[in-house]
């Protein structure tokens, strides 16, 4: 812990992830990229990206980021393997994924783990830095084996992991909604009638005030639903769903008999008064990503997305546009007592702070701090697109990702090339297209479902052909 003040730089991605290396103060060459996390290794997925020139496939963190001098590990898992996938390494195919030895958050299976004591990563890794989305040990264990090292240590990673983080905090400035966290089940009834204080301070009525119940640890708004109350009948089909949620990462059996029975583990629970339910505010006028590098020396604002949610859910993020600065500016000025702080307890990587944006009465806008995910985040393949695409063609983007549903094909496994082919010449080319069109960042196929779901990020020189590709997407897209 340091309570030296960190420098404060903006920063792009124009060379992806060659520029990120350098803002977490890595020589260029020394970077080892991945993001290894595997939730639920039950049902069938894939995770597919284009790369730069649509000639090969990559994963949604590695399109558009990879510069001269980083690596990027590539893991190709077969559909049967995984339901979540964040990694793909060329060098081999997976064929068995494990559980890893740390369960602190997740009883997770890692790619990693699985990589324990294969010799083909030696020389990705010797002498390389590895910037892992979640720092398991076994992350650590397989890094060190091959010659290399973690930017952080797994122990000092998970100090800053959850939701929870944010309500531990006491510092000066920091904005976020008042709520509890709830460590163990048997907490739950106290810990209702603590937040019913804590409305009732606020001159409200527990039973008339909504609030949010959050996970900590399970990611893009999965198991967030909102109450409208604070009383456990309120609060309990929230509740429930959290629990399905767990059980549907593989922590329970399936059917219960009662809330939280037979959990192998239990995440933390937060909940948070709503943002629009507190005094003074008039309305809620948007919310925004924002995405640094914390480096050895300070912090690198990269960039701040328009973020889009629906129910709790993160569905999408926009690049700003002029008329989004009070809204974008509104969260930098929140998140920057979390960063600081987080710079200072010795915090290094990436982390997207998420904040929502309101209207006081007086007119004033506030940012009110949602969650910090210290990670590689659903806006970085935008972000990274953006600023690298945008640097090639020396002509500023307007982009936007969203998410998008198929019908499934015949053959699974041609999951991407069905979406690709249903662009009708609005596909992202590279220079072929000016750098300009859809991109099929992320392609999952959820067990029996019978769709696909399509993360796209979508490339434009005007507001005009964004909202066209937009369009485009609607039209071919199933109905939401």
């Amino acid at each position: 812990m340091s309570n030296q003040s960190p420098q404060w730089q903006t920063g792009i991605l124009e060379n992806g992830f060659s520029s990120l290396a350098s803002y977490l103060g890595l020589a260029p060459g020394q970077a080892v990229f991945a993001n290894s996390l595997v939730v639920n290794p039950q049902g069938p997925s894939q995770r597919l990206a284009a790369s730069d020139d649509l000639e090969g496939v990559s994963h949604q963190y590695v399109l558009g980021l990879s510069g001269q001098g980083s690596t990027a590990l590539h893991l190709p898992l077969t559909p049967a393997q995984t339901a979540y996938v964040h990694t793909y390494i060329a060098q081999g195919t997976l064929h068995e994924v494990r559980p890893t030895s740390d369960s602190r958050y997740y009883p997770h299976a890692s790619v990693f783990a699985t990589l324990d004591g294969d010799k083909s990563l030696a020389p990705v890794l010797s002498g390389k830095t590895l910037v892992n989305s979640y720092v398991t040990e076994d992350v650590e264990v397989v890094a060190k084996q091959h010659g290399g090292k973690t930017l952080l240590g797994n122990a000092h990673f998970l100090n800053f992991v959850g939701k929870e983080y944010l309500h531990e905090q006491s510092i000066p400035g920091l904005s976020i909604p008042p709520g509890v966290v709830i460590y163990h089940p048997h907490q739950l009834h106290q810990k209702l009638k603590d937040m019913q204080h804590i409305i009732k301070a606020l001159g409200r009525t527990p039973e008339q005030t909504r609030i949010w119940v959050k996970p900590t640890s399970l990611s893009g708004g999965q198991g967030v639903s909102r109450a409208e109350g604070a009383t456990l009948q309120q609060t309990l089909p929230a509740l429930k769903a959290i629990d399905a949620a767990y059980r549907g990462c593989g922590f329970g059996p399936a059917n219960p008999k009662a809330l939280f029975e037979g959990l192998s583990y239990f995440m933390p629970i937060v909940l948070e008064v709503d943002v629009g339910a507190l005094p003074g505010i008039k309305q809620v006028v948007g919310e925004a990503g924002v995405q640094a590098a914390l480096g050895p020396k300070g912090i690198t604002h990269i960039e701040t997305v328009v973020n889009r949610t629906r129910n709790g859910e993160y569905i999408g993020g926009a690049i700003p546009q002029e008329e989004d600065k009070p809204l974008t500016q509104a969260a930098v000025q929140a998140a920057k007592p979390l960063l600081t702080k987080m710079w200072q307890d010795g915090y290094r990587g990436y982390v997207g702070v998420d904040a929502i944006v309101a209207e006081k009465h007086n007119g004033e806008l506030t940012a009110v701090l949602n969650e910090a995910n210290t990670r590689l985040t659903g806006n970085s393949p935008l972000v990274g697109l953006t600023h690298r695409f945008a640097a090639l063609s020396e002509t500023p983007k307007h982009a936007l990702s969203a998410s998008f549903k198929f019908a499934l094909p015949a053959r699974p496994g041609d999951a991407f090339a069905h979406v690709a082919s249903q662009m009708n010449g609005h596909l992202f080319k590279g220079k072929n297209s000016g750098y300009t069109g859809i991109i099929p960042a992320v392609i999952d196929v959820p067990p029996g479902r019978g769709t696909i779901t399509c993360k796209a990020v979508m490339l434009a020189n005007s507001v005009g052909h964004l909202q066209h590709l937009q369009k485009h997407m609607q039209t071919i897209a199933l109905p939401a």
